[in-house]
């Protein structure tokens, strides 16, 4: 499991911003092999065009969609509750639950 130290959400963010960088820097190598077909490796090629045409062709495009849609519907975000009302709410689901009783 996962604790709550510092080390740890470092080594998360790290690995969330690693994740995040495949794409471009498939494209970056694509790019940069075009122009010096000398450094194009068959593996990492093998790897880098899916990413990058995925990246490009479905995940850039939706992502400006979901997020003008997101934009578009924000007042249908819910309110927060007051604590009273979470509380009760609360209470009420853990009676619902099986192993709570």
């Amino acid at each position: 499991m996962i604790g709550n130290s510092l080390v740890d959400y470092i080594s998360i963010r790290l690995s969330i911003t690693a994740l995040r960088l495949i794409a471009p820097t498939s494209i970056v190598y694509l790019v940069f092999s075009f122009f010096r077909p000398e450094y194009f490796a068959i593996p990492i090629g093998v790897v880098a065009v899916p990413e990058a045409l995925f990246y490009l062709f479905v995940y850039l495009p939706r992502r400006g969609r979901l997020q003008a849609v997101r934009l578009f519907l924000g007042f249908w975000s819910p309110v927060p509750l007051q604590k009273y009302s979470f509380i009760h709410l609360l209470h009420h689901s853990l009676q619902h639950i099986s192993h709570h009783r």
